[in-house]
């Protein structure tokens, strides 16, 4: 505590010793800068009675505009401690008392710290202090969705309709266009504009997009058959017109389905595998592999939703060919599709893999373990033998497989 520079005093604050502390907040009420500021105020959460109440008396005549920015995320950080919330409310009463309430918070709408930001957008809002003429341009290049919610809101209450369709309704968040939708008439949307927010990427904004295109007398149905069937849109609205056709109560069939599969566009080939996940067919079982053998991961996920709903019409021998792969993908595929079964063949899937020659594949066995209702048949009794006798698992977790599978003689004792 002799060394007389800020930074010692700093230390000193942080020391064990209470009287330390509070001869280093002595010294630091003595000081000025950004390390005094915020040692200050780190303080006001200290255990000692004494120490807090001189940090409080220290930090709250430092309220110049520069140290008001260096001491306001520190307060807005303990704003839920008990022994540092009444500053913080102090400290703000008298900036605002000294600077003016708009000034001091367009200075801590500025500021760097994230949680300061936003406290003050939302008294902005609560204080009616944020205009529109500020909102619309802030919202353009605000990164923090807190924040943008919030612009958002102001612009939806308090801005004219052309203003609320040309900034809300083309934001890039979905709930800029929810709430525009909510609060803009149908006869204020321009209706080319509301067609497109028909098939937007928001569950929510479609949503409402249907509701403002009924209030206008025009079904939703039929605009996104029709959206679905135009080829000069791309693949990606088309996909989400064939979505809302669904939405709508509209149905794709099998046929339609299998179409969309076969056209080779990933979007709209994830539509329709989808809903083979429901409709499939026996004679799709051949389809559906080659879809889990060349098509990317996710439709290869999709595919094996059908091909486990016609687990009747294959069998665990036509997964040999991707199992034995060069390729770890397939094989990893092949993996994904077998323990899809279900019952014992999830655990044999399991041990399978972990005999795997790729370090990364094999790590996927590691969880295996036996169903808790489910028997095996004598092929499948045959298989787990044969797994178990090869499989490098803690001894217990092979016991316990082997004692439920009925193997027990496989697991020699320790």
């Amino acid at each position: 505590m002799n060394d007389p520079t800020p930074v010692s005093a700093a230390l000193a604050s942080m020391h064990a010793d209470g009287f330390v502390r509070e001869r280093a907040v002595a010294r630091l009420a003595a000081a000025e800068g950004l390390l005094a500021d915020r040692a200050l105020a780190l303080r006001l959460t200290d255990h000692v009675p004494a120490i807090r109440e001189a940090a409080a008396r220290a930090v709250l005549v430092r309220t110049t505009q520069a140290s008001a920015m260096r001491i306001m995320p520190i307060l807005e950080l303990i704003r839920d401690r008990l022994r540092a919330g009444d500053v913080r409310v102090l400290y703000l009463r008298q900036l605002i008392d000294e600077h003016g309430e708009a000034v001091v918070l367009a200075a801590m709408r500025e500021s760097e710290d994230r949680d300061l930001r936003r406290a003050a957008f939302r008294q902005s809002l609560a204080s009616g202090l944020l205009a529109v003429e500020d909102a619309v341009p802030a919202l353009r290049t605000e990164s923090d969705q807190v924040v943008r919610s919030l612009l958002s809101r102001v612009i939806a209450e308090t801005a004219p309709p052309d203003i609320v369709m040309d900034i809300l309704l083309t934001c890039g968040t979905a709930e800029a266009r929810a709430l525009g939708l909510v609060r803009l008439t149908a006869e204020e949307i321009n209706p080319a504009l509301l067609k497109e927010l028909l098939v937007d990427t928001s569950v929510l904004v479609r949503m409402w997009a249907r509701t403002r295109w009924a209030d206008l007398d025009r079904e939703a149905l039929p605009t996104y058959r029709a959206m679905a069937s135009d080829r000069d849109l791309s693949p990606r609205l088309r996909a989400r017109a064939y979505t809302g056709v669904l939405e709508a109560g509209g149905t794709i069939d099998h046929d339609e389905a299998i179409e969309l599969v076969r056209l080779g566009k990933p979007a709209l080939a994830k539509v329709g595998l989808k809903q083979l996940a429901d409709v499939a067919e026996p004679e799709d079982v051949v389809e559906l592999f080659d879809v889990m053998r060349f098509g990317s991961n996710k439709e290869a996920r999709l595919a094996s939703s059908g091909l486990i709903r016609l687990r009747r019409f294959w069998a665990i021998d036509d997964l040999a060919t991707m199992k034995q792969s060069g390729d770890s993908r397939l094989r990893r595929r092949a993996w994904w599709l077998h323990r899809g079964l279900g019952g014992w063949e999830e655990t044999l899937a399991d041990l399978e893999i972990l005999l795997d020659h790729d370090v990364e594949l094999s790590r996927y066995g590691r969880a295996a373990s036996p169903p808790m209702y489910d028997q095996l048949d004598e092929e499948q009794r045959m298989r787990l033998r044969s797994l178990i006798a090869r499989a490098e698992l803690p001894h217990a977790r092979l016991l316990d497989i082997a004692v439920a599978g009925g193997v027990r003689d496989v697991v020699p004792d320790r």
